[in-house]
């Protein structure tokens, strides 16, 4: 049977994986992505022990690596009733289920509980096609953690980790409608690794202000931002394209002056009703469709849905490129268009 563990990260719901093979844990990596920023791109490697236990490999992180608080140098067997743990988070090895009764004939059916799903179709409300193990009484169901399971963008990470919550808007920030914006720098990972530690920082530094200070700019309200990804969401339309145009806009002009620190990035929206509870909480549909659309654009791209679209363009100052029929996972089609900015836009 494979080792299962508990991730604990403050404010964040409990994840219990199975590991079933090699997995990288960073906050940019092809495996567990944390939203930690004290945890490294690549901070250490879990691989499962034939006696169930879980063989921890710190991969050269700059704050280390700590069983039981004593830094670990080299390879250590993380056992059950000792506590791994890089940054604020926390890794726990969880004792074997009981045994499984013998069947009676009674088909029980288990839901997934709290337990995030690792992968995009956590945002969906659907469970992966593989049945989890069983679990003890009281622990939510476990998932299978691979490499291609838990591989996505920073937009996907940060729709996943809004699956099922609420977002906590402004007072008044919402009226009938609102436009969601996505948006993320495109093979970020690449970049940072080209780049070394300290430029990166300096350009998601840079990066992450130029966002703050366009949203703010034009009436945006932050949602949340993880690493190079960013949730936005608007009471118009057309400020949220413009504010996408000149976010475009400064990137072109940063690359120009900084051509080896240049950086693409790809942004999303879409506008639907505001599904709100009495105290102004909005969720639903239309993150989802938001984050679909972010996805499909490639850098240097804004790409909007047909509603967004057919809202802005009453003016006749914004500038469209031909639409295209999209399947959106777990939406359906959906026409979605790029916005023309810059040296995109027609003559006059």
């Amino acid at each position: 049977m494979h080792p299962i563990v508990r991730v604990v990260q403050p404010d964040r719901t409990q994840l219990y994986l199975v590991i079933s093979e090699s997995l990288v844990v960073g906050r940019e990596c092809d495996g567990l992505l944390l939203a930690d920023d004290k945890v490294s791109r690549q901070h250490l490697r879990l691989a499962p022990s034939p006696d169930g236990t879980v063989i921890v490999s710190d991969l050269g992180s700059t704050n280390g690596s700590f069983i039981n608080q004593a830094r670990i140098e080299q390879d250590v067997v993380l056992a059950a009733g000792s506590t791994l743990t890089l940054g604020d988070t926390m890794i726990t090895l969880e004792a074997p289920p009981p045994p499984k009764p013998a069947h009676t004939g009674e088909t029980t059916r288990r839901d997934v509980g709290g337990t995030i799903v690792a992968t995009l179709a956590s945002i969906d409300g659907t469970v992966p096609a593989v049945p989890p193990p069983a679990s003890a009484p009281g622990v939510p169901a476990p998932v299978q953690a691979t490499a291609e399971a838990t591989r996505r963008t920073s937009i996907d990470e940060l729709a996943a980790s809004l699956g099922g919550k609420q977002l906590n808007l402004p007072s008044g920030s919402a009226d009938d409608t609102v436009t969601i914006m996505f948006s993320d720098i495109e093979s970020s990972t690449e970049l940072a690794l080209s780049m070394g530690d300290h430029r990166w920082y300096e350009v998601l530094t840079w990066h992450n202000n130029l966002l703050e200070q366009r949203v703010a700019a034009h009436g945006g309200f932050i949602v949340k931002n993880q690493g190079d990804g960013f949730m936005v969401t608007f009471n118009s339309a057309r400020r949220a394209i413009i504010c996408a145009s000149e976010i475009q806009q400064a990137l072109h002009d940063y690359a120009v002056s900084n051509p080896t620190s240049a950086i693409r990035v790809r942004i999303g929206l879409h506008t639907g009703e505001a599904i709100r509870q009495d105290s102004g909480d909005l969720f639903g549909r239309h993150v989802i469709i938001a984050a679909r659309v972010g996805g499909l654009a490639n850098g240097a791209e804004i790409l909007v849905s047909s509603i967004v679209r057919e809202i802005a363009s009453a003016r006749g100052d914004l500038h469209f490129g031909e639409g295209t029929v999209a399947e959106l996972k777990g939406v359906g089609h959906q026409t979605v268009y790029p916005v023309l900015w810059g040296a995109d836009l027609p003559s006059a």
